[in-house]
């Protein structure tokens, strides 16, 4: 999912999601995999409640709406472990909200430059959390990682919970684009599927 104020294209048009996938699977760093990329911008970024209003409606979008569309148009794993879900900036912030409040729909979530309070997801705190989660991976960017940056907190808090998940910071940029083509190819789609067979 996008940033605030993204189109839902903004993944293909400037982050190459699509390219980077196909490069990914011909070199064998990733498995073929069907992508969507759900509007997430049902209120404004701007709108003081936005939080509240929106995450509810990403999260009944997905469940409601896309995840049945694509299971219906596609022949897909009807599975938890063949779902994730993933985001930059705002869409992190989606993720880690709607992916750690259905763990029984995704097994595996990217948070790119992200997070929310721990408060938001109380699974965490769940002694099983860690035999329900595939692959939890949070990253960011050279530039944007540091004391108050909202992934690295969410790194250190869940480490001290003792929940399983993959830590990468690099690509040398900051908060924007460069930094999540890099997180993507180098770091999330290949450690993604690794609980399927083959």
């Amino acid at each position: 999912m996008g940033g605030s104020g993204d189109l839902t294209e903004t993944w293909v048009m400037h982050g190459r999601a699509n390219f980077i996938l196909d490069n990914a699977i011909a070199e064998e760093k990733a498995r073929e995999m069907i992508v969507c990329f759900p509007n997430d911008q049902m209120v404004t970024r701007s709108h003081p409640q936005h939080t509240e209003l929106a995450f509810p409606l990403v999260e009944r979008e997905l469940k409601e709406c896309v995840i049945p569309f694509v299971e219906s148009h596609y022949s897909v794993i009807k599975d938890k472990h063949a779902r994730a879900l993933s985001g930059l900036s705002m869409g992190g912030r989606m993720t880690q909200y709607v992916g750690l409040r259905n763990l029984d729909v995704f097994g595996s979530l990217g948070i790119l430059s992200a997070a929310i309070e721990l408060s938001e997801t109380p699974v965490v705190n769940e002694p099983d959390v860690n035999d329900r989660i595939d692959y939890l991976f949070i990253g960011g960017g050279t530039y944007e990682t540091g004391f108050m940056a909202r992934h690295e907190r969410l790194h250190e808090q869940l480490e001290k919970l003792g929940v399983k998940h993959d830590y990468y910071v690099g690509g040398g940029g900051a908060h924007d684009l460069v930094t999540w083509r890099h997180l993507l190819y180098f770091r999330f789609l290949p450690n993604l599927w690794k609980a399927l067979p083959k």
